[in-house]
């Protein structure tokens, strides 16, 4: 089976001081993390972990194919809930090597069109597979949690996803609601908004969910997760 417990160290894998640098190039900002941060977002090469990085390219093929919004560059990326499992439960740290021989990996993969807002879960991590952007969520972190996100991290994660999301400035955009209707905002409307609040709009317009199960053996499962249709 491909990396187990590797798949957790290879995501907090401390950056060296050329990939810092690199990684300002690449991303055209400065860094995020301050001392007194207690959660700041971190950029990480998600090629360290094939297992996520295939399945990556893989949803990424899947969904340009299905979806013409996203096949045009609107919305992005997410991993959460990467856990190691057996017969579909979590098992004990301690316990790992008394079942080695039948741990599972299972995360959920997703595609999402959802503009942050500090009171929400954050990821942790960011990445880029064939230029698309990658949020990834810790499983540690909580929906709420008693440290807050730094600004800064706020303010980084808010550009990641804002260059992602830039259609919706287009006059004629569709917004999908959670309800599943369509809306386009009149030209008075959209002078009435905030650049953030027509950003916020775009939720529901992209979401889909699956969850991928490796077994010990490498073969790998996967289940839908309904939550809307992806136009």
């Amino acid at each position: 089976m491909i990396f187990l417990i590797s798949l957790f160290f290879a995501l907090t894998k401390p950056l060296s001081v050329s990939d810092t640098e690199q990684i300002k190039r690449q991303t055209n900002s400065s860094c995020v993390t301050e001392l007194e941060d207690s959660l700041a977002i971190q950029y990480i090469d998600l090629q360290a972990n094939p297992l996520l990085y295939s399945e990556v390219k893989k949803y990424i093929k899947e969904q340009q194919d299905s979806s013409q919004l996203f096949k045009n560059g609107f919305g992005y990326i997410t991993i959460g809930g990467i856990k190691l499992v057996r017969n579909g439960k979590p098992i004990e740290v301690s316990t790992l090597k008394e079942h080695e021989k039948d741990i599972e990996v299972e995360f959920l993969i997703g595609l999402s069109s959802f503009y942050p807002t500090q009171s929400m879960g954050k990821p942790l991590y960011y990445s880029f597979v064939e230029s698309r952007l990658v949020l990834i969520y810790d499983q540690s972190v909580k929906w709420i949690h008693q440290n807050s996100y730094s600004k800064a991290s706020v303010s980084k994660l808010k550009d990641l996803v804002k260059q992602t999301l830039m259609p919706v400035f287009d006059p004629d955009f569709e917004f999908k609601g959670f309800n599943g209707e369509t809306v386009i905002l009149t030209p008075e409307r959209r002078e009435q908004m905030s650049q953030e609040q027509i950003l916020e709009m775009a939720a529901a317009t992209l979401s889909k969910l699956k969850i991928v199960v490796e077994y010990f053996d490498g073969s790998i499962s996967y289940r839908y997760v309904k939550l809307g249709k992806v136009r």
